[in-house]
């Protein structure tokens, strides 16, 4: 009884020692990716505004952060996997899955916000143009974080559903070739195995329709949210000192996005 005991102590100590090195790993990528925008002067000298490029999935994105990410994901997702083998997956996913609805609702807000609005009602106006466009930095990198962990996440429930798919077809075949030989146990066995990967079939495909409507729904506010803030980053400088008398183009962008925004339906 002792020894089941220090058993489960031990794999719990693990999956908590593995969970917190993958949080520190996050939070040293997000550290550090905010330490290279302020190095580069991004955001915060108005007198030198520059247009980030931030497509999901290329290499558009700068290349320091880049680098870092594509190494540190590999590493969070390992530690996840080795800290949670033995363990209950369910409050990690709980704790993701609530991380990533919150950034998609800041998306949705910032995207939302009338910032040409609230800079004409406040004194203090590029400060308050920078600190939305910090927010709205800091919600592009955590978006991106997820879309990458739920791309994976996809990907990995779609090979295992081919996998199943795969398996189920031979002991579908094994099934009949039992029943030409007459072999009662062998259909037993086929038609069990089928069962199994049928369930498993049906299981994933409802997980990878699940994960997909999540990050379809991330990825249009992370589309609305990464053109807004480039154009803002682009326009700052003309935004403030001309922020009574905007330029047609600016604010027909600006409408561009809300009546994009206005006619998505999920």
């Amino acid at each position: 009884m002792k020894k089941t005991t220090s058993k489960k102590n031990n794999e719990l100590l693990a999956i908590v020692y593995h969970l917190i090195v993958a949080i520190a790993i996050f939070f040293l990528v997000y550290a550090l990716n905010n330490f290279t925008h302020a190095a580069s002067g991004n955001l915060t000298i108005i007198n030198e505004p520059v247009q980030t490029s931030r497509n999901v999935g290329t290499s558009q994105q700068a290349v320091t952060y880049e680098d870092l990410s594509s190494k540190s994901f590999k590493l969070i997702i390992l530690h996840i996997k080795i800290g949670t083998s033995k363990g209950n997956l369910d409050v990690l996913k709980l704790n993701i899955d609530n991380d990533i609805l919150e950034t998609i609702n800041d998306a949705e807000n910032l995207v939302r916000e009338d910032i040409i609005e609230n800079l004409k009602n406040t004194s203090n106006k590029t400060a308050t143009l920078n600190t939305y466009l910090q927010n709205m930095d800091t919600t592009l990198n955590k978006g991106n974080f997820f879309i990458m962990i739920l791309d994976q996440d996809v990907s990995t429930r779609t090979q295992q559903m081919n996998g199943c798919i795969a398996e189920k077809k031979i002991s579908d075949q094994n099934y009949f070739t039992s029943i030409n030989y007459y072999d009662q146990q062998g259909m037993i066995e086929a038609l069990k195995k089928s069962t199994t990967y049928n369930a498993c079939i049906a299981q994933t495909r409802l997980e990878i329709n699940a994960k997909t409507a999540i990050v379809e729904k991330l990825k249009f506010y992370y589309g609305l949210l990464k053109t807004k803030y480039d154009f803002l980053s682009l326009k700052q400088e003309t935004i403030l000192k001309n922020i009574n008398v905007l330029d047609a183009d600016i604010l027909q962008e600006l409408d561009t996005i809300n009546t994009t925004l206005n006619t998505y339906n999920f």
